[in-house]
């Protein structure tokens, strides 16, 4: 080969080098940002379940603390009732002795505190 045919022969080669390792960096590049962007993704999956456990355990403690609460407001209501009652019926027995002037004796139900 006369250096005349090896100069564009060599020429063309190298253009198509340069072409090659355009299109291998642009393969290389996508993936790169594919990765990122697939980090990216995975970060901001994370902060998300972070950010949700942190509100269950949260909203957890809050629904203990309610249902305590309740709780309480329920024995609190039941003691209530049963002091109604012990006081009607006493009220009942000191209108009847009352009205038929019978003594009456008794004492109140004793109040307890609420």
């Amino acid at each position: 080969m006369k250096a005349a045919q090896i100069i564009p022969l060599l020429i063309g080669s190298s253009g198509l080098t340069a072409v090659a390792a355009a299109i291998f960096n642009a393969i290389l590049q996508r993936g790169k940002l594919k990765a990122e962007a697939s980090s990216i993704i995975s970060e901001a999956a994370g902060g998300l379940v972070t950010n949700y456990m942190n509100d269950n355990v949260r909203l957890r403690s809050e629904n203990a603390e309610l249902l305590a609460e309740k709780k309480a407001l329920e024995d609190k209501v039941d003691r209530l009732t049963k002091a109604l009652a012990d006081l009607t019926e006493y009220s009942a027995r000191l209108a009847k002795a009352f009205q038929t002037g019978g003594s009456f004796d008794e004492r109140p139900p004793k109040i307890v505190e609420f």
